[in-house]
């Protein structure tokens, strides 16, 4: 009975949990009281009215560079690395409106054209071995002390601890394998 019941509610979290792809959808987003609407498959970011264009390319170690164009044909651009980033534009660019601010509001809505930052390998392990402490709990145990033993057995809380540790698995594995 307890192992179906971690079953279900594994394959609960699995199937509640989505990944937001780069086709087609638009969405709008909100930062600092500005409203932006961005567009995906079309590359595109308005705001107050003004569509932008957008080129967003990764660079090594997570980061980015992000290349927006106003209707006017003027550009600005913004590069984020880790904490910091550092942007600029042409001498036609709108003042009023930051690359870094659009940057971000691309960040927080539609992620096209950014690599996921999760590791998908790592987290599909985790939940493996997540899986396999909270299901079985006694072998897991004998696999990492109960094999130094003659004849032992695991107490009621070492087989308590080997499953919540696998639920633990569980989720940080969800969270490395869908973010």
């Amino acid at each position: 009975m307890k192992k179906s019941l971690v079953i279900a509610a594994v394959l609960l979290l699995l199937c509640s949990c989505t990944k937001q792809g780069s086709g087609g959808s638009v969405c709008t987003v909100e930062r600092y009281g500005r409203t932006y609407t961005i567009d995906g498959e079309n590359q595109t970011i308005a705001y107050e009215g003004v569509v932008y264009g957008f080129d967003i390319q990764s660079s090594g170690g997570g980061g980015y560079s992000a290349t927006f164009t106003a209707p006017d044909g003027s550009t600005s651009f913004w590069a984020q690395s880790g904490n910091t980033g550092y942007g600029g534009g042409s001498d036609d660019w709108d003042p009023n409106i930051s690359p870094s601010d659009l940057a971000d509001a691309l960040g927080g809505g539609s992620r096209s054209g950014r690599e996921r930052s999760g590791s998908p390998l790592l987290g599909m392990l985790l939940i493996a071995l997540g899986a396999f402490n909270a299901l079985a709990p006694k072998a897991a145990w004998y696999l990492s002390h109960g094999w130094r033993y003659k004849n032992a057995e695991p107490s009621e809380a070492a087989l308590f601890f080997s499953r919540a540790g696998g639920v633990v698995l569980i989720f940080f594995g969800i969270i490395l394998f869908f973010v």
